[in-house]
Parts: structure tokens; C-alpha cells; sequence
């Protein structure tokens, strides 16, 4: 079902149904159009019923302002009066309040009878729809009718008409068969000029006409809602259409994104091409119905402009839509939007200056700063500012008209003074910068020539100490570097020899025969012989430590599990010692390291334990978690006075016991400090009075 729904030829039959929806809707309502211009007169009322159409209150009207109209006059008569009166602060004209205002009290004006009586039987002869209308008007006992009728209540006994009436008490009456009438025009007009008379009017619609109507009203109902039914069906499948359309357009059935060469166009363009199609097609169409119904064009001109507009129009909009909505699905409306491109390099733009300004500023800020900071600097721009401010304090005085001109001029040279003020001090800030540069160990750092001349010779001698430093440290790197691989190249040459010796004393060991005094002889070759071996490895694996030419193999390691596999390994010397090893680890507390450098490291300190702790004392081992941390730990109690400093025994070839009573080549903490190091590590040793402590510290690595 997905394959069919994401499937390109159903999008294109959807469209193809869109289109041709919207065609069929144009072209039902140009039909409704045609046959209610074919009407003799349009009748329909949407949203009211036939007794409340809107042409009915317009015939029964007529005759009550023809009636009402010679009321008007009097009122007519004041307002030309009025426009002759000059504007005062109560009054600016005329025609800007009330007619009631300008009307004149009541009894005032008297109306003749005879005159007022002709005006009424002159509008009732020139009734346009008199033919459409009964009417009965009474007026101080006379009777104006076109039906015969004997009184006013026998209009309204049925039809649809209209009683009003006007007693001597000057109160208005109104009854009508319709819910929403007015009040009689020009009613207004009567405040001032109302007499005690009686005057009742009472329209009509004449019954037959009443009845074409209502053949004309169902008629163009049923036009109406044939056509606007067959309208909301086109429009409500477009619309369906269209959401289907809108959800699978820049999808395909697996989700991933589709494109068209319409989407790299800029989104602005999309919605002027749909407003200007939309607007000139409505235009377009409306011209042509108005010149069709007219009579200037044929009618078949107005479906054909629809039959060609609408698939035109709606296939323009329709692509520019599912355009604009596969880039906002895509997340490139706004890298396709040419306001939101121009706004945003518009922004980086006006960033870039912002940026650029402000470290400009900052740089003369700075080197305001720095000139200012010395009291001669300061002193100088001090003078100069005072004297600056001193001369055209006095060229104001001497000039009668002073303009801006010569302050400009003036403020030239002091402007001139502060630059160069600001350039010496800036001199004076990179020779500092330079020094504390060679103070912190840069002695390649070479000072840029001031452009002061009192200070360039400074520079030079700074830059002259730094050559030196620099010499002496190279030659010094140089000797150390010599030294290193003169003991990597003896260790590496003594290896030959050794090994010769070793096995030359094992192979006299096993000689039969042999004095027992020669016995202890070999032997003691064999033990020396050992420790020669032990002395020129340990030369060779902290010459290559140092020298950084160790391999490591990273790995992650449990501080618990080395721990253990250490005394492990060193179990036998442990029993023999008579010490006391004590050992506190907390779980899972992982570091990322060499195993066997590690190892290494963890073997030469237990050894050292094992060599110069106090016989019958406790060494504590534990590894812990400590501020994102892991922390080894290895203490001790010593047998004999520690009279040496933490820096003094790690050095190479140092060894605790000064008497050198013991076996060790006095390279066990230099190496196990610089496999340390070369893991990532800190080591870090303290001598508290008998107190032997050495903490290894690692970053903490995750278990997972």
C-alpha cells in the first residue's frame, strides 16, 4: 500500500484529478453564472426567506418617501439658509451636524394644505412600480389609493405589506408583516416640522406579482444550489487531493528525500509566480464574464477562458506550492528563501564589521593603555593635551567670528602627537611581551625592531640574551642527548660480553671434578654476572623512556586486578620479607595504559618496599576514586634515616641506603617515574620522617 501511495504515477494521476476538479468547479459556477444572468431580474436573498427579500422592502418604501418627501423641503430650505451663516466657534459649517439641529422648532413652519396635497398626489402618480404595489395613504381626511380599498386594515389581511401611521400626539406606528423593517425614510426630517395631523400609509405587493416572485425566487434558489453543490464536491476532492498530495510530495516510500529542479529556485519567486498567476487569472476570467454577460463577447469565450485559465493557474500554483513544502520538509527553505539569504549574509556582514571595529578599538585601547600606563607616556600626552587646548582657547579670543574650521586644524597636530605617543608605547608592550616570552622558556622568540629609536637598541640586547639562552640550552640538550646514547650504546654493546659470561659460568658450574673453592668462585661470577645483567637492562630501558623512544600499547586497565596480579608475581619475595602487605582497592576503577609498563612500575615499587622497608612493619597498597581521578598508592616505613629530598632519590643511580649495603642498581624509581609519565601519568613522591609514600595518579577511564 505504501509502494502505491509514495508512487510517482499516482502523484501525477492526483494532480491530473486536481486539475481537472477545479476546472469542472470553475466551470459549474460560470454555469450558475449564465443562467441567473438569463433571470429577468435577480431576486434570491442568501440567508433570508422570501417575505424578507431585500426587493420587496424596496417597492413598499417607495411609496412612504413619495409620500414623506414634500416633509423635506422646509428642512431644505434651512440648510440653504444655514450655508449663508459665516463659521463661528460653535458652528463650522453647516452640513457637519445633525439635520435635526438645523431643523426649525416645532409649530414654527405651518405647510399649506392644498400644496402639501398636490406634492403627495404628484409622487404617487410617478410611482415607477405602481403596477407592483397597492397602496392606501390617509391624510387629514383625505384618501390617496390605486386599489380601491376602503380602509388600511384591509391590506393587511394577507400578502406582504407595510402600515405606518402618525397620530395628532405626533407618535409614529408601525406594523408589517416583514421581522427586519426600518423605519419609514426621512422619518428624521418630521421633528421639526411635524403639525397635529393624522397620516397613515399602507403598501402592499399585489398578489399576482407576489406570486411570480416566488416562481422566480425557487428558481433561482434551485440555479444556486445546483451549482454552489456541484462547486463544494469539486472543491472539497481538491482540497482532498491536495492534503494527499502535500503529505508524500519529497518522499519517497522509505522516507528518504526527493528533489526537483524546481526546488533550487528561490522560495519569493515561487509566491510571486502564484500570487501573479492566481490574481491575473481572476481578473482574466472576471473580464471575461463581465464582457461575456454583456453582450461584447460571446458566452462560449467565458467557458473557454476557464478551461484554459484554470489548469494553467492551477498548475503553476500547484508546482510553486509542493515546491515550497518539499523544502521545508527537506530543511532548505531558509538556504532557499532570498530574504533569509539576505538577511543572514547581511548579518554576518554587519558581524564581520562589528567584530573588525571592535578589535580595532580594543588594539587602541589597549595601546592607549599601555602608553597612559607609564607615568613619562602620561606626562606627555598631558602636556600636549594642555597645550593643544591652550591655543585654541586663544585663537577663539583673538577671532571676532570663530567657526569650526580652525578647531579642526588645530586638533590635526595633537592628533599627530597622540599617535605617535601610542606607536611608543605599543613599542614599549611588545618588548615586555618579548621579555616575559624568554623569561617562560621561549628562547627562540625574537622581539620585532621598535620603531622608536630609544627603544631599538633595548630591543637588540633582549633579542642578544635570548641567542645565548638559546645556545646554552641547545649545547645543553645536545650533552644530555650524547650522554643518553652513550648509555643506550654501552648498555647494547656490555649486552655480547654479559651474555658470553653467563653462559660460560653456567657451563663451568656443571663441570665434575671441580675444587669446591672454585664452585664458590663461579658462583659468585654467576651472581655478579646476574646483577651486571639486571643493572645494564635497567641502563638500557630508562636511556630508551627518556629519550622517547619507548613503544606503549594503550589499553584499559583494572587498578585492582594489576594490583593483585603484582603481588602475585612477587609472592615468593613478599613471604620471605617478613612485611605486611596491607592492600585497600575500590572496584572498577579502570586507567588507559601500558599493562606491562604499568606492571613494571608496580613491580620496582614493591621491591623497593621490599629492599628498605623496616622488618616486621605494614606496606599499604590502595587504588581509589578521587575528583575524576584514579589514585595508586604505595607506603612505607624505612629501616634506616631518610636524609635525602623527594627530587634526590628519583634521580638516576641514587639509592636510599647511602652505605649501598644492599643489591640495586638505584634506577628502579627513575624508571618506574618515567614509564609514568610516558603513560599518561603523574607520579609524585613524599618523605615525611620515616614515612616512604609514592602516589601514581591517572585520569579516570569509564568501565563502559
Amino acid at each position: 500500500m505504501k509502494k502505491i501511495l509514495y508512487s510517482k504515477y499516482t502523484k501525477f494521476l492526483a494532480v491530473l484529478l486536481l486539475l481537472l476538479s477545479l476546472t469542472l468547479g470553475l466551470l459549474s459556477g460560470i454555469r450558475g453564472a449564465e443562467l441567473l444572468y438569463k433571470e429577468e431580474s435577480f431576486l434570491y436573498d442568501f440567508g433570508k426567506s422570501f417575505e424578507e427579500c431585500y426587493y420587496f422592502e424596496a417597492l413598499l418604501e417607495e411609496v412612504e418617501y413619495k409620500v414623506l418627501l414634500p416633509y423635506r423641503k422646509p428642512v431644505e430650505d434651512r440648510w440653504r439658509e444655514m450655508e449663508t451663516i459665516e463659521p463661528t466657534s460653535e458652528y463650522t459649517s453647516g452640513y457637519e451636524a445633525e439635520p435635526t439641529e438645523f431643523a426649525p422648532p416645532l409649530g414654527e413652519i405651518s405647510l399649506d394644505d392644498a400644496e402639501l396635497e398636490k406634492d403627495i398626489r404628484e409622487g404617487l402618480d410617478s410611482l415607477h412600480y405602481g403596477d407592483r404595489v397597492e397602496y392606501y395613504v390617509q391624510w387629514r381626511g383625505r384618501v390617496f389609493t390605486n386599489c380601491n380599498a376602503e380602509s388600511a386594515d384591509s391590506l393587511t389581511e394577507q400578502g406582504i405589506y407595510r402600515y405606518f401611521s402618525l397620530n395628532t400626539q405626533g407618535n409614529v406606528y408601525l406594523d408589517t408583516s416583514r421581522r427586519d423593517y426600518r423605519l419609514p425614510m426621512y422619518l428624521e426630517y418630521l421633528e421639526g416640522v411635524r403639525e397635529p395631523s393624522d397620516l397613515i400609509i399602507c403598501t402592499r405587493i399585489r398578489q399576482d406579482y407576489a406570486e411570480q416572485c416566488r416562481q422566480l425566487w425557487d428558481r433561482q434558489e434551485k440555479i444556486l444550489y445546483t451549482a454552489g453543490a456541484r462547486v463544494l464536491c469539486c472543491v472539497l476532492l481538491a482540497v482532498l487531493l491536495l492534503i494527499y498530495l502535500l503529505c508524500v510530495c519529497g518522499r519517497d516510500r522509505l522516507g528518504a528525500p526527493l528533489e526537483s529542479w524546481t526546488d533550487r529556485i528561490w522560495a519569493e519567486i515561487h509566491l510571486v509566480a502564484m500570487a501573479a498567476f492566481i490574481i491575473g487569472g481572476s481578473l482574466v476570467q472576471i473580464w471575461t464574464l463581465d464582457e461575456a454577460f454583456m453582450g461584447q463577447l460571446p458566452l462560449d469565450s467565458a467557458y473557454l477562458a476557464g478551461g484554459l485559465l484554470m489548469p494553467l493557474v492551477g498548475g503553476v500554483t500547484l508546482c510553486s506550492l509542493l515546491s515550497l513544502i518539499r523544502n521545508v520538509k527537506n530543511g532548505c527553505f531558509v538556504r532557499r528563501s532570498l530574504i533569509c539569504f539576505i538577511l543572514i549574509h547581511g548579518f554576518r556582514l554587519v558581524k564581520k564589521l562589528c567584530t573588525a571595529l571592535y578589535r580595532g578599538l580594543r588594539r587602541l585601547i589597549r595601546s592607549m593603555a599601555e602608553a597612559f600606563g607609564r607615568v613619562f607616556t602620561a606626562f606627555r600626552i598631558a602636556l600636549l593635551l594642555g597645550y593643544t587646548v591652550i591655543i585654541i582657547f586663544l585663537s577663539i579670543l583673538a577671532s571676532e567670528s570663530y567657526s569650526g574650521g580652525p578647531l579642526l586644524l588645530m586638533l590635526l597636530p595633537f592628533g599627530a602627537g597622540v599617535y605617535f605617543i601610542v606607536r611608543w608605547g605599543r613599542d614599549f608592550h611588545e618588548i615586555k611581551e618579548g621579555a616575559a616570552q624568554i623569561r617562560s622558556g621561549n628562547v627562540s622568540y625574537k622581539l620585532p625592531e621598535p620603531k622608536s629609536a630609544d627603544l631599538r637598541e633595548l630591543g637588540k640586547n633582549i633579542n642578544d640574551i635570548a641567542e645565548g639562552l638559546n645556545e646554552s640550552v641547545a649545547a645543553k640538550v645536545k650533552a644530555e642527548r650524547m650522554k643518553t646514547e652513550l648509555i643506550t650504546n654501552v648498555s647494547h654493546d656490555l649486552k655480547t660480553p654479559l651474555t658470553s659470561i653467563i653462559n660460560y659460568t653456567e657451563l663451568l658450574s656443571k663441570v665434575e671434578g671441580l675444587p669446591e673453592e672454585a664452585r664458590d668462585y663461579v658462583s659468585v661470577i654467576a651472581s655478579k654476572s646476574d646483577r651486571l645483567k639486571r643493572l645494564t637492562q635497567d641502563l638500557f630501558d630508562i636511556s630508551k623512556a627518556q629519550s622517547g623512544n619507548e613503544e606503549i600499547l594503550w589499553e584499559k586497565l583494572d587498578t585492582q586486578l594489576l594490583l593483585q596480579q603484582t603481588l602475585g608475581e612477587l609472592d615468593g619475595e613478599i613471604r620471605q620479607s617478613g612485611l605486611s602487605f596491607c592492600v585497600k582497592t575500590e572496584p572498577e576503577r579502570y586507567i588507559f595504559a601500558d599493562g606491562r609498563k604499568m606492571s613494571r612500575v608496580l613491580g620496582n615499587l614493591i621491591q623497593n618496599a621490599l629492599k628498605y622497608a623496616m622488618k616486621n612493619t605494614r606496606v599499604y597498597l590502595s587504588a581509589k576514586e578521587e575528583e575524576g581521578q584514579v589514585l595508586l598508592e604505595i607506603k612505607n616505613i624505612s629501616s634506616y634515616p631518610m636524609d635525602f629530598s623527594a627530587e634526590e632519590i628519583i634521580g638516576r643511580f641514587v639509592r636510599g641506603d647511602s652505605a649501598r649495603s644492599t643489591e640495586g642498581s638505584g634506577l628502579g624509581l627513575a624508571i618506574a617515574k618515567s614509564y609514568t609519565e610516558l603513560c599518561g601519568g603523574e607520579f609524585r613522591l613524599t618523605v615525611d620522617g620515616d614515612l616512604f609514600k609514592v602516589i601514581l595518579r591517572f585520569p579516570s577511564h569509564p568501565a563502559a
